[in-house]
């Protein structure tokens, strides 16, 4: 694990729970590679849990994702989670989790 990556899940709507990592450091490493779902957050630990405020979902690089985040200076973390290690069962997983996190908060 990189400096400054933590492990982390997300829960979709559909109550799959996707495995990645959260980085909060703005130049961060990290060792995945290949494509991720990109999550940009405001998140917070909170009582021995995160709650976070997502702001955007979408598909993306590595190293993209890494560069646009640390441009970013509205962003406090950023989450990614590996597509090619998910277990989905045909589940659209972007959509499962803009369903869980952003749309239930009202940001569209």
């Amino acid at each position: 694990m990189g400096e400054g990556e933590r492990n982390i899940s997300l829960v979709g709507i559909s109550g799959t729970e996707y495995f990645g990592k959260i980085y909060k450091d703005k130049n961060p490493g990290s060792n995945l590679s290949d494509e991720v779902i990109v999550c940009l957050s405001n998140s917070v630990w909170n009582d021995n849990h995160w709650q976070h405020l997502i702001i955007d979902i979408y598909k993306g690089e590595v190293h993209t994702a890494l560069k646009h985040f640390s441009e970013r200076e509205d962003i406090g973390q950023l989450i990614l989670i590996p597509l090619d290690q998910q277990q989905t069962d045909g589940t659209d997983v972007i959509d499962d989790l803009i369903r869980q996190y952003i749309h239930r908060t009202g940001h569209q």
